[in-house]
C-alpha cells in the first residue's frame, strides 16, 4: 500500500503539523559533526507472515534503526519510565541540554493519544544519521516517523518528527522526469525542502568536460539566489584534502607512509600507545584516537578560545589529544576520528615547518587551480554575499560559531562547484594512471589504504569505498558541520565524479544528494 493523505488520519496530521510533531530537536548546537558512513539497508518484509496480504516488518540492522525501534516500543505503550530510559541512552547530549525530558514527556504522551499506536510498515529512507519509516495508524491512515541523529557514531538522536508520508512512487517519477540539471535540482530542492543546492558532474571520458547547476537561495526567506560561482562549506570532505596534501609530502620525501608519531613528536609527551602510530594508520582512521565529532558547549568554547597562530593552536590541541586514553590499538579496527586528522595535519606542519593552511594552498589548491577554495564559513561579516548555512529552517548567523583552528584539518574548507570539479579531476586523473602535480602512484596509494573493510565499508585516505547496486566501485565522502552538507562521489571505472552541495544541515540533505547522483547516473547509462 502506497502512502496517502486520505482517511481518518487527516485530523491527526493537522495536529501533528501544528506543533506536536517536533518533539525534540537540537537547534544551532555548537558541535562538531561530520558524516562518514554508508547508507543502511532497507527494512524487510516477510511474505510468510500470517494473515492474507499481511507482512512482518523488521527494522534495518543499524544503530539508528535500533534506537527508533526502542522509541516506538515505549511510545506505543505510553511507557513513561521507558521514555526516560530512552532519553538517557539514545538522545544526544546537545538535544538533552536544550530540552529536558521532563518538558518533552507530556508532549510525547499527548501526541501518542492523538495518533494511537504506530505500526511500522516500510523504510522510506535510511542513512546513518537519518531514518524515515512509514507507520500505519490504528484508526486508518499513515504517517512518516523521522529520526535525525548525530552524523558520527554513536549516532545519538537529536530530532523526532511525524509528518505526512512521502509518496515514493511520485518521488521516483519526479526524479526520473528531468531533462536538464537545472530541472533536476529544482525537483531536489522541493523534495528535500532545502534552501539551496548545487551539483557538478565531471566526465573524463567526455573530453574532461564538466556540467554544473544551482537552485534556490543563499538565505532562506531572502531573495538572493545561489549563483554558480558561490562557495559551500564541505565539512569532512576536508579530510581527503588534508590527505592529498600529505601525499605530496610523501612524494617529496618529507614524510613516509610509515613515519610514526614518535619520530615526528619526539619532544612531546604522549601515551606509549601513540608512539608507533603511522601516517598510513592516521589516514585510514586506524590510529586509536578518540572521535571528537561532538563537543559540549563548555569544551568547544575552551578549544575555540585557544590563543596563538592556527599552527600554535593545533599544537596545544594535539598535545592534549596525545594524553587521552586510546579507543583502540594502532592498526586495529577503523575508528572514525576528527582528532586523528587534526594530529595528521599538525604532523605535516611539523615536518614541513609551515601551517596546514599554507600547505593545503601550496600543494592542493594552487596546483589544481582551485582559486575560490579557502577556510571557514563561506559567508562572514566581511564577505556576506555567499550562501549561509541553515539549522533546519533557521539561517546561521554570520558570526554564530567557528569550528576552530584546532580541528580545521578534519573539516573546515569551503569551495565552489568549479573547484570541486578540479579537485575531483585531480584524483580521477591520478586513478586513471596519469601523473600530474601529484604522481599517479601517490593518488593510487591514497585510495589504496590498509587493513580489511569494517562492516562492508573500507575507509582510506579520506575516502569511503563501496560497491553500488549497479556494480560500480564508488569512492566517496560526505561532510557537515551542522549547517551545510556536501557529498563527493568518484566512479573511477567511469572516469566520473559528482559533487552535490547544500546550504543546510537538515536530515534531508544526505538522501537528497544521493538521489541526485543516482538520477544522473541512471540517465547517463546506469
Amino acid at each position: 500500500m502506497r502512502p496517502t493523505h486520505d482517511g481518518p488520519a487527516r485530523s491527526v496530521l493537522r495536529t501533528v503539523l501544528c506543533g506536536l510533531a517536533i518533539v525534540f530537536a537540537a537547534g544551532p548546537a555548537r558541535s562538531q559533526a561530520v558524516d562518514a558512513a554508508a547508507a543502511s539497508p532497507r527494512g524487510t518484509t516477510d511474505d510468510s507472515a500470517e494473515g492474507a496480504g499481511e507482512t512482518a516488518f523488521s527494522f534495518p540492522d543499524t544503530l539508528l534503526a535500533r534506537r527508533m525501534a526502542a522509541f516506538v516500543q515505549c511510545y506505543n505503550a505510553s511507557d513513561e519510565e521507558g521514555l526516560r530510559t530512552f532519553d538517557v541512552e539514545h538522545r544526544s547530549d546537545v538535544s538533552r541540554g536544550q530540552q529536558a525530558m521532563d518538558e518533552l514527556l507530556p508532549v510525547i504522551l499527548q501526541l501518542r493519544g492523538a495518533t494511537g499506536p504506530l505500526m511500522p510498515q516500510r523504510v522510506q529512507s535510511s542513512a546513518p544519521d537519518a531514518l524515515a519509516v512509514l507507520m500505519e495508524l490504528e484508526g486508518g491512515g499513515q504517517v512518516e516517523l523521522r529520526f535525525g541523529a548525530e552524523t558520527e557514531p554513536p549516532h545519538k538522536v537529536h530530532s523526532f518528527v511525524l509528518v505526512p508520508p512521502t509518496d515514493l512512487d511520485a518521488e521516483e517519477q519526479v526524479f526520473g522526469e528531468w531533462t536538464t540539471l537545472d530541472q533536476l535540482l529544482q525537483f531536489a530542492l522541493e523534495q528535500g525542502d532545502l534552501p539551496g543546492i548545487g551539483v557538478v558532474v565531471l566526465d573524463l571520458r567526455d573530453e574532461g568536460r564538466d556540467r554544473a547547476a544551482v537552485a534556490g537561495v543563499r538565505v532562506r526567506g531572502a531573495s538572493a539566489p545561489v549563483l554558480i560561482g558561490d562557495r559551500f562549506h564541505i565539512g569532512s570532505v576536508t579530510k581527503s584534502v588534508t590527505a592529498t596534501m600529505v601525499g605530496r609530502l610523501v612524494q617529496r620525501g618529507e614524510l613516509q607512509w610509515t613515519t610514526t608519531l614518535g619520530e615526528v613528536f619526539d619532544d612531546v609527551e604522549m601515551r606509549d600507545e601513540y608512539g608507533p602510530v603511522t601516517v598510513r594508520q592516521l589516514l585510514d582512521h586506524r590510529a586509536g584516537f578518540v572521535a571528537h565529532t561532538n563537543f559540549g558547549e563548555e569544551e568547544l568554547s575552551r578549544l575555540t578560545a585557544l590563543s596563538g597562530s592556527p599552527r600554535e593552536i593545533r599544537a596545544a590541541y594535539v598535545a592534549e589529544v596525545l594524553q587521552l586514553q586510546p579507543v583502540g590499538p594502532a592498526g586495529g579496527p577503523m575508528q572514525y576520528s576528527n582528532a586523528g586528522f587534526a594530529v595528521l595535519g599538525h604532523m605535516a606542519e611539523r615536518v614541513a615547518d609551515d601551517s596546514w593552511e599554507s600547505l593545503v594552498q601550496r600543494e592542493v589548491f594552487q596546483p589544481w587551480g582551485m582559486s575560490s577554495a579557502g577556510f571557514g564559513w563561506p559567508a562572514t561579516s566581511g564577505r556576506p554575499d555567499q550562501p549561509r548555512g541553515h539549522f533546519g529552517q533557521r539561517p546561521q548567523g554570520l558570526e554564530e560559531y567557528d569550528l576552530g583552528h584546532f580541528i580545521a584539518p578534519a573539516g573546515d574548507v569551503h569551495m565552489s562547484l568549479a573547484d570541486l570539479s578540479d579537485y575531483m579531476r585531480g584524483h580521477l586523473v591520478g586513478l586513471d594512471g596519469t601523473d600530474g602535480h601529484h604522481s599517479a602512484a601517490i593518488i593510487a596509494a591514497l585510495h589504496d589504504g590498509s587493513g580489511q573493510p569494517d562492516g562492508g565499508v573500507r575507509y582510506t585516505g579520506g575516502w569511503v569505498h563501496e560497491t553500488s547496486d549497479a556494480g560500480d566501485t564508488i569512492h566517496w565522502h560526505n561532510g557537515s558541520a551542522g549547517s551545510f552538507y556536501a557529498l563527493v562521489a568518484l566512479f573511477p571505472a567511469r572516469g566520473r565524479g559528482v559533487a552535490v552541495v547544500t546550504n543546510t544541515g537538515n536530515m534531508q540533505g544526505e538522501p537528497t544528494a544521493w538521489r541526485v547522483i543516482h538520477a544522473i547516473n541512471e540517465r547517463d547509462g546506469g
